[in-house]
């Protein structure tokens, strides 16, 4: 599982760095949406790892809220475009 995360997490900020590269609107805007995908895998293995036992919801709250203004500004920044 922690391995899944790692690889979710960068894969966020990959695809950001990926989309800000000269890429057109469009292409942008697809690498925008492979992060948010990502994000969406990362909060997915919270919710799985909190239903296994592993970490408590009070443990997890500071970050889903992290990754809850993260995605707000992922979002803005892909309407923006």
């Amino acid at each position: 599982m922690k391995n899944q995360i790692e690889r979710a997490a960068t894969s966020i900020v990959l695809n950001i760095a990926e989309g800000s590269t000269g890429q057109t609107d469009l292409e942008q805007k697809r690498f925008l949406r492979f992060a948010l995908s990502s994000y969406l895998e990362t909060i997915a293995c919270f919710d799985i790892m909190e239903r296994r036992g592993y970490l408590r919801n009070d443990e997890l709250n500071e970050l889903r809220e992290f990754g809850h203004k993260l995605f707000v500004k992922l979002q803005a920044f892909r309407k923006s475009i």
